[in-house]
C-alpha cells in the first residue's frame, strides 16, 4: 500500500513540475524591422495617446541606427528633463571637480575675541550648502577666532555682478512661489532656501517652530474660532516674507510638517547664522554702525563639487542646483553677465556648436526646467545622449541618472535562461513632470546588453499621468527585446 502512495505521489510531482516548464514563456527577440512595428502597435492602440502628444525617438548607441522615430522633431515642454541639458553642459565647460566657495568675514580682522562690524556672509552661489555647513563656519569662528562680542550683527551680502539678478527664472508659475521646489535663487542659498515648519499641539493651542532655528522670518498663528473643524493650515503669501499658520490640533496629535521657500531668503540666512553663534556664547551688541563689506575673510569652505551637485540635482531633482549650475555658467563664460538669458545663451551654444544639437531643436530659458518656456525635441535629447556616452566626464553623467526597473515576468525566458537571471534594473533616465506633463529620457539596457537611447515625451493630457508611465512601462518592455539581427539573441 505504501508503494502505491508513493508511485502516485512521483506521479502527481512529474506532472505538476511538467506543467511549470510547460507554462514558462520564452520571450522573443525583436529586429529593428519587428520593434518598429511593435511600437507602431503599443502606441496607436494605447487609450494614454487619446488626447494627447505623444513622442518617441530610440536609437543603438552602437550602430547609431535609428530604431524608432514618431515625432522625433516636434518641440515639447520638457519639465525636468531639462536637466540633462544642463547637466551636460556644465560638466564640460567646467568639469566634475568644479567648486563653490562660501566665506564668512567682517571689515576687520577680529581682535581679543571682538567684532568691531558686522559679520558679514558671501558667496559665490554654492547650491548645496546646508545647516550642517554652516554650523561648522559657526565652529570655527568660536574655536579659531575665539569670538565672544560682535559689535554689529550678521548680514549676506551678494557679488556686484549678481545685484541685477531676479529671484525667480524666467517662466516660472508665479503661483508657485511659496513651495519647496521654487525657491528664490540667490548668491548664497541654505538649505535650497527652504525651511521646514513644524506645527504641535500645546496648552494654549498650537506651537510653532522653524527648523533650522531662527527669528526670522515672522510667523501669524491664527486659531479659528470654530475649533470643531481640526487641521492646520501653512502657508505664505506669494512674494511676501510672513508665514501665516492656521488652525488646531487636538492634544496629542502627531505635530504637522510643512517645508516652505523663502521670498528674501538673504534676512533668513544671516538670522540663522547669528543664531548658531548665540547658541554657542557669542554675545551681539546692536546699535553699532554697520558695513556689509567683506574685506577681511574669517572662514571659507568649499562646497561638493559639480559630480556631487549634479548627482543631486539629476536623482533628487533639485530645481536650485540648476539654477546655480546656469548663473555660473554665465559668471564663468561672459564677461560677467549673470542672467537668466546669458547662462542660457552659454548652454545653448555648447549644445549646437559642440554637442551637435540641431539649432531650432529645443528652446531653453531656465535650468532646471521649471519654466513653461523651455521647449526640446525627442531629436535633441537623443543626440545629446548619444553624444555624452562617448564624452570623457560620461561617468559623473550616467551615475546621477535615476534607475528605473523594467516589469518582467517570473515565468518568463530569454536564451533559454529564466528572465530572474537577468538584473530588472535596466533604465537610467532623467523624468520630468509637472500638469499635463510628462517626460522621460535616458539610456536603456536590453537583454542581450545592448545600449539604446530614448526619449519619451507626454504633452497635453488632463488628469493623472498612470496611464502615461504605464504606457512608459510597455515601452520598455518592448525595448529590451531589441536584438540586432547578427546578436546572439536573434
Amino acid at each position: 500500500m505504501q508503494a502505491a502512495k508513493t508511485f502516485l505521489l512521483s506521479i502527481v510531482i512529474a506532472t505538476y513540475s511538467l506543467t511549470v516548464v510547460n507554462t514558462a514563456h520564452a520571450i522573443e527577440p525583436l529586429d529593428a524591422s519587428a520593434l518598429t512595428q511593435t511600437l507602431n502597435t503599443l502606441l496607436d492602440n494605447s487609450s494614454a495617446a487619446r488626447r494627447t502628444t505623444l513622442t518617441l525617438k530610440v536609437v543603438d548607441l552602437e550602430t547609431g541606427e535609428v530604431l524608432y522615430d514618431r515625432g522625433g522633431d516636434r518641440l515639447l515642454i520638457p519639465a525636468s528633463n531639462l536637466k540633462i541639458y544642463t547637466a551636460a553642459a556644465a560638466l564640460d565647460l567646467l568639469g566634475p571637480d568644479y567648486t563653490w566657495t562660501t566665506q564668512v568675514g567682517a571689515q576687520v580682522p577680529i581682535r581679543d575675541g571682538v567684532s568691531s562690524s558686522d559679520l558679514v556672509i558671501g558667496g559665490t552661489g554654492d547650491p548645496m550648502l546646508d545647516t550642517e555647513q554652516l554650523s561648522q563656519m559657526a565652529n570655527e569662528l568660536v574655536n579659531k577666532h575665539k569670538l565672544t562680542k560682535v559689535y554689529g550683527g550678521v548680514s549676506v551680502a551678494t557679488s556686484p555682478r549678481w545685484q541685477n539678478v531676479p529671484i525667480k527664472g524666467p517662466g516660472w508659475m508665479w503661483d508657485d512661489d511659496p513651495d519647496y521646489y521654487n525657491m528664490s535663487i540667490r548668491s548664497v542659498m541654505l538649505n535650497f532656501n527652504t525651511l521646514d515648519v513644524v506645527v504641535s499641539p500645546s496648552a494654549g493651542g498650537i506651537s510653532v517652530v522653524l527648523e533650522p532655528a531662527t527669528s526670522w522670518p515672522p510667523v501669524v498663528v491664527v486659531t479659528p474660532n470654530n475649533t470643531d473643524d481640526m487641521g492646520i493650515r501653512i502657508e505664505r503669501e506669494s512674494f511676501e516674507e510672513a508665514i501665516h499658520v492656521t488652525g488646531v490640533l487636538k492634544p496629542g496629535s502627531d505635530p504637522v510638517r510643512e517645508t516652505i521657500t523663502m521670498h528674501d531668503p538673504f534676512p533668513w540666512i544671516a538670522s540663522v547664522f547669528k543664531q548658531m553663534l548665540e547658541e554657542r556664547g557669542v554675545k551681539f551688541v546692536t546699535g553699532c554702525a554697520r558695513d556689509e563689506l567683506l574685506r577681511h575673510t574669517l572662514t571659507s569652505r568649499e562646497g561638493e563639487n559639480l559630480a556631487e551637485a549634479l548627482r543631486h540635482f539629476l536623482k533628487v531633482s533639485e530645481n536650485a542646483v540648476g539654477e546655480m549650475v546656469l548663473l555660473k555658467l554665465a559668471e564663468t563664460q561672459t564677461d560677467g553677465d549673470v542672467s537668466w538669458p546669458a547662462g542660457a545663451k552659454v548652454i545653448t551654444d555648447w549644445l549646437t556648436n559642440t554637442a551637435g544639437l540641431e539649432p531650432g531643436s529645443f528652446r531653453l530659458v531656465d535650468g532646471s526646467g521649471l519654466s513653461r518656456y523651455n521647449l526640446i525635441s525627442a531629436d535633441s535629447s537623443v543626440k545629446l545622449l548619444a553624444f555624452m556616452k562617448t564624452h570623457k566626464h560620461f561617468a559623473p553623467f550616467f551615475d546621477g541618472l535615476p534607475i528605473y526597473k523594467v516589469p518582467l515576468l517570473d515565468n518568463e525566458t530569454w536564451n533559454n535562461k529564466p528572465i530572474t537571471h537577468y538584473d530588472p534594473k535596466r533604465v537610467f533616465a532623467k523624468t520630468g513632470g509637472m500638469t499635463g506633463v510628462s517626460t522621460i529620457s535616458g539610456y536603456i539596457k536590453t537583454l542581450d546588453n545592448q545600449w539604446l537611447a530614448f526619449s519619451f515625451l507626454a504633452n497635453g493630457y488632463t488628469g493623472s499621468s498612470k496611464p502615461v508611465k504605464e504606457l512608459r512601462n510597455e515601452i520598455w518592455t518592448e525595448l529590451i527585446r531589441y536584438s540586432p539581427t547578427d546578436s546572439p539573441g536573434n
